[in-house]
């Protein structure tokens, strides 16, 4: 086989320029370019893009089959997508397209050695597997602001995650002081507002990312440390506005890089200086470069205690940790990718470490809104039917603090109620929802706790010492995620949920445990035996109906984006584009209130109207699922009808999805008749739904 490998490296490296050619006629063709869409190439300058980016990517290549070294894999995959599509599904068909008829090319080359073609294609597909193929595992969107650091750790991220079953789809916001790259705020903006971003990732400092940085560190010893301060406090005040305007439009984590001190200058060498770099006898760093770096790092650490959501990337240990030397240290060869787009150091190879926890959590939990807990060994040590036990502090005090935060705890234990002594424990009954304390298997107690919660699998996580109850767990139900509760990493993935968007510091979620609660006792008179309207009357149901007020938005934002089941079109819109409508004489925003015997349930309604003329349409008409069952939905049908003063026609807008079914006959049952496709209309008003007699209702228009 080491003779084979020898031979198919002659050939290739024999073949460069006829290769090179090929790859720019399939990948650069002005058909293919266009048929996808294909952005940001560089005018199509064949000089270029041969010199900058095809020699390159075929010397990474030559070099994975000299070496067997992932790295140089994984920084050819990655300068792979470079000038590709943005969309995944068209990216896969795009390499559909190319990666065959570059496989038939390269091994037209061979002449008669079959055995040599054979091995070829092989190695080829399964290089290039993961480029056709969409990947099974969760897809994970990353918006990276920065400079090149950025690239750098979305090369060897991607194999990380992959690993894990994660496929990244890291995409990059280029900003950089030595480049006259401005950060910016509309394109940050404009780039959230049209594309789905689940995490958030920036590096303000590193390299040359913000002007005055590179010359404060450079000119450390020059300037005097009043007037450092007042830059550093400039540079601060820069990224604090800038994230509050992102804050704005979305509640997705943020990953914030602090400060490690590495600079880069305008020839892409890394450097503090060189005679410190290259003297062991001093230190990589002055004092004063060192004291600069203290005192930014501090001020982030304050900017990041008052933005939520927000976890910090620790430059400055990877540095400490792995050394000055060390980070600066390419990958690869300088001589042989002076001329490449990456630039590619250890520093962005150890800072993938810094994320890889972080993205682990957010796979595991950032759909979560139960947590099903195991009691003995989990919530303490030992099991409390034997006698004494030493309970779990730091365990159930975090437990409070995500309860607080709006996620649902289910107690799930193979106990007596009995034994269980609620008096030496932090968590009490009233925080949960459901006490499954019983003898049945846990996955019928967590089969019961769907029905009574009315949630989907996908949104529950289990939690337990066994692994043969986890195991169980696993099987029966794919979609729970299933977390051992023995590892210290599974306690830090619940506090890092805390900076998640599926928990806030509202008191809609304050409050969330309660409205669940209050949900189970009308579950409790309702499964008996009453006539409908009687059962509704003993709820003693008020609803509260009016247009939304700007205070209302965040909680009409949320209802947007967590509803599926009564949601007529899923249309998700961000904070930015639910302000715009708020704004806009052309759209209403209807909300509902509801409250009964209970509890206070809170907003659980909302409904976007156009106004077209004298045309009113319902754009979209949502209800939370624990307002499902109480006929409120024609109730707000009829009482948004009604405020629509002046409309002689309402068109009701219903589009099927695979969760939406509750809302389906929102429209037709209500004497709307259809329309077009995912339209019905209503234009006579003597046939308006009526209004359930047992709602007491508050009209706030």
């Amino acid at each position: 086989m080491e003779d084979k490998k020898h031979i198919l490296l002659r050939i290739l490296k024999k073949n460069k320029l006829p290769i090179l050619e090929n790859w720019y006629m399939r990948q650069f063709d002005s058909k293919l370019v266009t048929q996808y869409q294909i952005r940001d190439i560089p005018n199509l300058n064949k000089d270029w893009l041969f010199n900058n980016y095809l020699s390159p990517l075929f010397n990474l290549f030559i070099s994975y089959i000299e070496t067997g070294e992932t790295t140089y894999r994984d920084v050819y995959l990655d300068e792979r997508i470079r000038y590709v599509p943005y969309l995944s599904s068209k990216q896969e068909e795009f390499f559909k397209e190319i990666l065959l008829s570059e496989e038939s090319f390269i091994c037209s080359k061979f002449d008669d050695k079959n055995e040599i073609v054979d091995d070829f294609r092989s190695f080829w597909r399964e290089l290039h597997l993961q480029l056709t193929l969409r990947n099974n595992g969760q897809s994970l969107k990353i918006l990276a602001i920065g400079d090149c650091i950025m690239n750098e750790i979305r090369v060897f991220l991607s194999s990380a995650c992959r690993n894990k079953g994660i496929n990244l789809d890291m995409r990059f916001l280029y900003f950089s002081a030595s480049q006259k790259a401005a950060l910016s705020i509309d394109q940050t903006i404009d780039f959230l507002n049209n594309n789905h971003t689940d995490i958030i990732t920036f590096s303000f400092f590193t390299y040359s990312g913000l002007p005055f940085y590179s010359i404060l560190m450079n000119q450390a010893d020059k300037i005097s440390w009043e007037e450092t301060k007042i830059q550093i406090k400039s540079m601060v005040r820069i990224i604090s506005d800038f994230l509050d305007h992102i804050r704005e439009v979305t509640d997705v984590p943020f990953l914030i890089h602090n400060v490690g001190g590495l600079l880069i200058n305008n020839e892409g060498g890394y450097f503090i200086n060189k005679a410190r770099r290259y003297l062991p006898f001093l230190a990589p760093i002055s004092r004063s470069q060192k004291r600069i770096l203290g005192y930014i790092n501090g001020q982030i650490s304050g900017l990041l205690e008052n933005t939520k959501n927000t976890f910090i990337i620790d430059e400055k240990d990877v540095v400490l940790s792995n050394g000055y030397n060390n980070c600066f240290s390419q990958i690869f060869p300088k001589f042989k990718y002076r001329s490449a787009l990456f630039h590619t150091c250890y520093f962005g190879y150890y800072l993938v470490e810094k994320y890889n926890d972080i993205l682990l959590s957010y796979r595991d939990l950032h759909k979560a809104k139960v947590l099903l807990l195991d009691f003995d060994n989990t919530l303490w040590k030992g099991v409390m039917a034997d006698g004494s036990v030493r309970q779990n502090e730091n365990v159930q005090k975090l437990l409070k603090k995500v309860k607080e935060a709006g996620i649902v705890l289910v107690a799930v234990s193979k106990n007596d109620p009995k034994n269980i002594r609620w008096e030496e424990m932090i968590l009490q009954p009233s925080d949960f929802v459901l006490l499954k304390i019983n003898w049945n298997l846990k996955v019928q107690s967590i089969d019961e706790a769907t029905t009574d919660l009315n949630l989907g699998l996908d949104s529950f996580v289990f939690i337990d010492d066994n692994p043969v109850e986890r195991e169980l767990v696993k099987n029966h139900f794919p979609t729970v995620k299933v977390l051992d509760a023995l590892l210290s990493e599974t306690w830090l993935s619940i506090e890092r949920m805390l900076n998640f968007s599926n928990t806030s510091d509202t008191e809609e979620a304050k409050k969330r445990t309660e409205m669940y609660s209050g949900q189970m006792n009308r579950k409790e008179i309702l499964d008996k035996d009453y006539d409908y309207p009687a059962m509704m009357a003993m709820l003693q149901l008020k609803a509260k109906f009016g247009l939304a007020k700007k205070k209302n938005l965040s909680r009409v934002n949320e209802l947007v984006n967590r509803t599926n089941q009564f949601n007529t079109t899923t249309i998700r819109y961000s904070k930015t584009e639910l302000q715009e409508l708020f704004e806009n004489d052309r759209y209403r925003i209807y909300i509902t209130e509801l409250s009964d015997k209970f509890s206070d349930i809170g907003i659980v309604g909302a409904v976007i109207i156009e106004r077209k003329e004298e045309t009113s349409i319902f754009n979209s008409f949502i209800m939370s699922c624990r307002a499902m069952g109480f006929g409120l939905e024609q109730l707000m049908l009829r009482l948004v009808l009604d405020s629509e003063k002046g409309a002689k026609k309402f068109v009701g807008r219903f589009i099927q999805t695979d969760r939406n079914d509750p809302s389906k006959d929102l429209f037709s049952g209500n004497g709307f008749q259809y329309g077009s496709e995912n339209e019905w209309t209503l234009e006579d008003k003597n046939v308006l739904p009526d209004k359930p007699s047992w709602f007491n209702t508050k009209l706030d228009v």
